[in-house]
């Protein structure tokens, strides 16, 4: 499965401009979404939803290791 450095690569732009790409995020160019997007279609990525999961849920977690507690 290709992933977004692939396609940044492929189309001679940056990581970041793919994922404002696929992200449909407004402030994109005209010339930078011709180049993404062939590569895009060309490489048939789709996104993980295991990894949109994985970042967009927060966990608050406090870990507390100790080999005794005193009372």
């Amino acid at each position: 499965m290709p992933m977004i450095y692939d396609l940044a690569r492929k189309a001679g732009v940056s990581p970041k401009t793919v994922s404002r790409v696929l992200n449909n995020e407004p402030n994109v160019r005209q010339t930078m979404l011709e180049a993404a997007q062939p590569s895009i279609e060309h490489l048939d990525y789709r996104p993980s939803t295991a990894a949109r999961l994985m970042k967009s849920q927060r966990i608050r977690v406090v870990g507390f290791l100790t080999d005794r507690i005193v009372t």
